[in-house]
């Protein structure tokens, strides 16, 4: 009947929600129409009408925030009740000042806008501010003095001083400032919206909806009104209409939370007590069990308990503890904890639970007595810990036990314990046998001091002992065996104690490794070892290794005679007497892994070394510098002595190649000497080619002697000097104006073909230059000497002259020009000529550079 009432009741209130809401509705669908309606009639009325709802609406807030303060355990709605009462003072001022009340004379449509924009400043900066004071107390009248002050410097801004920014201007409309301040204002309440969200938690769901959805709606009207034209627009009347709708969603917002807020705190700290006593209950995550033992019934229990156990809360509350929720055999158990509860008030006791599905679940319970002051009643509170968890460990323990005593006996190593007072085996896995070739009862009738060779038994007794006195927790050493067949064994042996500090020894744990096959290579890596020390120690050249710190770790005789003894110094120090390490040091090089060859010269011993420095891998993975000095000191000085004797060699062969040229040069002197006697046209012209020719050569040998290199000559730099001469020699002869254009390439002879060279480009510069352009002819001519493939030479000399004769054959001709072109070409060069007529003459000569 209960429930069915609580259902009726429920679908009543439902309804009557459900008619509220439908109420209000209606009253905003007719209340939109009735202001359309206005705003056709008389749109100053609609105006009026609309800010007036927004100002009752604001003083409301005011009011009731202002009156339900004391009953308020934070300042939000104060602050913002406060607020919107001057808010709707701005407003007032604002609707009469409106074009067409006639109120404020002298003012037009700017003033209205000034008052408006002036609100929706505070208004925003408001919402934005006031969930900073959420869960904090304000003193009310500093806050009422500091909006009265902001609302009295906007009112002599606007009325006396008149330096508020203009808004709107007549004709013109909305100004940049008021277009601007809208877009301001609509992002200082979505920032407030923003905040509102991170405080979320602090806000009643329904309130916070309330307030978000009324400060959108502010946004839409403050977008609205950037259309503003004029004051009866579409656009202000939709503006209008959204901050009424906006203002009445704060109103609810403040009256549910301002009136209801203080009662429903009340309730709230009626059941707090409860509350927290079931959170507390309810946060353990132990079983917790309160009942009668009077009668068996539970009076009160945890979640936990109703999850574990499976039963619902009338289940639980039907059944009687303990007979109920323990097996039989437990229940005995469970009658002596409740005896011992009567004499000690607590006890422990571990029993299964049966879960109403059946299932067992071992509990550890802590059990108490609870005296309760009312009718002297006791009570048994049980909290129940699942110790399946721990049983499933102690079975893990056993079988872990059990494959220990599996890994001791089959162990790859041998493991004994052993008395620690008589030294006998106690216990002997089967790998320590097969070691010493014993049985295992063989072993067990004997102590280690009978296997144990003499030269290790006493440290290995002084180790038992340090071992014993608590100076070391366990030792290492690696000593010999005898085997049952006399054999010597070599073992790596670890020793453990089985007693605690303070403790009486009793035994101890021996762990031994079968070493001698390592101990067998090692000493054949000692012998290596030590044959490879007795050939650095006895090479000739210096060695020294030096480790990344460098440190000297090892140096031979070679070194140590010619600069001492180590003394632990330093490489720098040692070698250079530096302090610090030297800037020209290869470690940087040698330890990124590289093979650096240098040569050094010694202050302290006065000789030069050829260095090899490489890195080395020591047998701990570390890096170390290996390094050799080679002694070069001799092999310097002859070098010295060569390159003296060789600079000897060069002076003298410049002095030949110079006293040729000046021979040559008396001899070309001669010859021109001689043309002054000769009145002979072709003679005279044979002398010339002659004078010419010796000219060509004479510069070969100027150019050799100085050149830097006696045997080669670079042809770019004669070519050019030759061509210089033969125009000085046919300018005045009457040469026209001839445009001489070079394409060599760095090309260097050696002598003995540099001079055939020289005498072919002399012919064929010569032949251009007096046959090609007759009768002071204009022309070009144009020298190449590139190089080829394999060592190859070509050079190609061409003319834009008067050409060739058709039948002329240049091996069968008596022009000793063309016999000395053709015979050095093909006889000395042993190359390859060929000559092309079209347009003037073009000869090519390709040869193999032959090497001396």
């Amino acid at each position: 009947m209960l429930k069915k009432n609580n259902t009726t009741t429920d679908i009543r209130q439902s309804d009557r929600e459900h008619t509220g809401k439908s109420a209000i509705v209606i009253i905003f669908i007719l209340s939109f129409i009735s202001l359309y309606t206005l705003t056709l009639y008389n749109y100053l009325l609609y105006h009026t009408a609309a800010e007036l709802f927004s100002i009752i609406i604001s003083f409301s807030i005011f009011i009731v925030a202002w009156n339900s303060r004391h009953l308020q355990n934070n300042s939000y709605f104060l602050v913002l009740g406060i607020a919107y009462f001057f808010i709707g003072s701005i407003d007032l001022l604002h609707t009469i000042g409106y074009k067409g009340m006639n109120i404020f004379r002298g003012y037009d449509t700017n003033l209205p806008t000034q008052l408006w924009i002036a609100a929706r400043y505070m208004e925003s900066f408001t919402l934005l501010a006031t969930p900073f004071f959420l869960k904090r107390k304000v003193r009310t009248d500093v806050v009422f003095f500091s909006y009265s002050l902001i609302t009295v410097m906007i009112v002599v801004s606007v009325f006396i001083l008149k330096n508020f920014p203009v808004c709107f201007v007549e004709g013109a409309g909305l100004t940049i400032f008021k277009k601007v301040s809208e877009y301001i204002i609509s992002l200082i309440l979505l920032f407030a919206v923003i905040h509102i969200y991170r405080r979320e938690k602090e806000f009643d769901r329904d309130v916070l909806n309330l307030l978000v959805l009324s400060i959108i709606l502010t946004i839409c009207s403050e977008l609205s009104f950037t259309f503003y034209i004029h004051a009866y627009g579409i656009s202000n009347m939709v503006g209008h209409f959204l901050k009424i709708v906006s203002f009445y969603l704060i109103y609810k917002a403040v009256v549910e939370k301002g009136i209801r807020e203080p009662y429903d705190l009340l309730y709230r700290e009626l059941k707090q007590s409860k509350e927290e006593t079931d959170q507390i209950i309810n946060s353990l995550t132990d079983t917790l069990f309160v009942f009668d033992p009077s009668n068996g019934k539970a009076l009160r229990w945890n979640k936990v308990f109703s999850e574990i156990s499976g039963y619902t809360d009338a289940e639980i509350a039907y059944k009687k503890a303990p007979d109920d929720w323990y097996d039989k055999d437990d229940l005995k158990e469970a009658d002596k904890a409740l005896q011992k509860i009567r004499t000690d008030r607590q006890a422990t006791v571990e029993i299964s639970l049966i879960t109403k599905s059946g299932q067992t679940i071992p509990t550890e319970y802590s059990v108490s007595l609870l005296d309760k002051m009312e009718n002297d009643k006791q009570y048994i509170v049980a909290i129940g810990r699942d110790v399946t968890e721990r049983r499933r460990m102690d079975e893990a323990l056993r079988e872990s036990e059990k494959k220990f005593r599996a890994i001791f006996d089959l162990a790859p190593i041998g493991i004994a314990m052993i008395d620690t007072n008589t030294g006998r085996f106690i216990k002997i896995n089967k790998k320590y046998c097969q070691i010493l070739l014993y049985t295992e009862e063989e072993m067990l009738s004997i102590d280690f001091l009978k296997i144990t060779h003499p030269d290790d038994l006493q440290q290995d007794l002084d180790n038992m002992e340090s071992l014993r006195t608590g100076e070391i927790l366990f030792f290492d050493m690696e000593k010999r065996y005898y085997r049952k067949d006399g054999a010597i064994v070599w073992v790596s042996l670890t020793v453990v104690p089985l007693w605690r500090e303070g403790e009486t020894p009793v035994a101890h744990i021996a762990i031994v490794d079968d070493i001698t096959e390592k101990k067998n290579t090692a000493d054949a890596v000692a012998f290596e070892r030590d044959k490879l020390l007795n050939i650095m120690n006895s090479i000739e050249d210096g060695i020294y290794i030096v480790s990344r710190n460098h440190d000297i770790e090892y140096i031979n005789p070679v070194l140590e005679r010619e600069f001492g003894p180590v003394n632990n110094k330093k490489c720098h120090t040692y070698f250079h007497d530096r302090d610090a390490i030297c800037p020209w040091c290869k470690n940087k090089e040698v330890f990124s892994g590289q093979k650096v060859s240098w040569q050094w010269y010694s202050s302290k011993t006065g000789r030069t070394y050829d260095l090899f420095d490489m890195p080395i891998k020591n047998a701990d993975g570390s890096i170390s510098k290996f390094e050799i000095f080679h002694d070069i000191t001799e092999h310097k000085r002859m070098e010295a002595q060569i390159k003296s004797s060789l600079k000897e060699k060069e002076m003298l062969l410049g002095e030949i190649h110079h006293r040729v040229k000046n021979n040559l040069a008396i001899v070309s002197s001669m010859l021109s000497m001689q043309r002054n006697y000769i009145t002979d046209k072709k003679h005279l012209e044979l002398f010339k080619e002659s004078e010419n020719r010796i000219k060509s050569m004479a510069l070969i040998h100027e150019k050799l002697y100085k050149s830097e290199d006696m045997a080669r000559i670079d042809f770019r730099e004669y070519i050019e000097s030759l061509a210089n001469n033969l125009f000085k020699t046919y300018k005045t002869g009457g040469l026209g104006k001839v445009d001489l254009q070079l394409d060599v390439e760095e090309v260097c002879l050696g002598i003995d073909m540099a001079v055939p060279c020289g005498l072919l480009l002399n012919e064929l510069l010569t032949n251009a230059l007096k046959h090609a352009f007759p009768d002071m002819k204009p022309g070009e001519l144009y020298i190449k000497m590139h190089k080829e493939p394999n060592n190859g030479i070509e050079i190609l000399v061409r003319d834009n002259g008067v050409g060739l004769p058709d039948d002329l054959d240049i091996r069968n001709t008596e022009s000793l020009g063309f016999q000395l072109i053709v015979g050095v070409s093909e006889s000395q060069l042993r190359g390859e000529i060929e000559v092309k007529c079209n347009g003037g003459v073009e000869v090519r000569v390709c040869f193999i550079e032959t090497e001396k």
